[in-house]
């Protein structure tokens, strides 16, 4: 067991220290296959508003336009890595106070038509059953099962049945944790195996 963690681990790192990766698939023995997609994004401040700007292209077929657009394909677990300006902050110590850090990730089942500049689809889900086990996410859509380490995040999509939901980056600045900045991606499920 200890074997197949360290390996996880190793391959984990070798992918997201190779960038640009927009998305690879991992498959360990006896254990599950898994696409793993790296999410660049940087802090974009204009007119005093602090918003995240995802920088790497979309990786859905059917939503070229959108970045930060995730789909897992079908049968296969997502691991979604975030770097946020680089990545190099592993925390706010010895930062300027101007450096931002990943503070969270919520999912939300109504799409920023401001952001995500799709109009027609206001309500996809909601925030319970499927995408609640599937990343570790409470009913307000607060994802538990989430890695924060400064400028890294990753978190685990299970991708049980067939849906898409949107996700929300927050990052706060070191010198206030009351200024964050916010962005509205999407992702897409493609289910298990099992669900088709």
């Amino acid at each position: 067991m200890n074997v197949r963690i360290a390996v996880l681990v190793a391959v984990v790192v070798l992918l997201a220290s190779c960038a640009p990766v927009r998305t690879n698939t991992v498959s360990l023995p006896g254990v599950w296959s898994a696409q793993v997609f790296l999410i660049n994004a940087q802090v974009v401040t204009s007119g005093g508003t602090h918003d995240i700007q995802i920088t790497t292209p979309s990786a859905c077929p059917s939503r070229t336009t959108e970045s930060g657009c995730v789909e897992v394909e079908a049968g296969k677990v997502g691991i979604i890595e975030f770097i946020l300006d680089g990545g190099t902050a592993k925390s706010c110590d010895g930062q300027s106070d101007n450096t931002w850090v990943w503070q969270g990730i919520r999912l939300t089942d109504i799409a920023n038509v401001s952001s995500s500049g799709d109009t027609t689809r206001k309500r996809v889900g909601t925030i319970k059953g499927e995408a609640q086990n599937d990343f570790g996410a409470d009913k307000s859509g607060e994802i538990d099962a989430v890695t924060i380490n400064g400028q890294y995040m990753s978190v685990r999509n299970m991708n049980s049945k067939e849906y898409e939901i949107w996700y929300t980056l927050i990052a706060m600045q070191c010198g206030d944790s009351s200024i964050t900045a916010t962005s509205d991606p999407r992702i897409k499920n493609r289910g298990s195996m099992d669900s088709y």
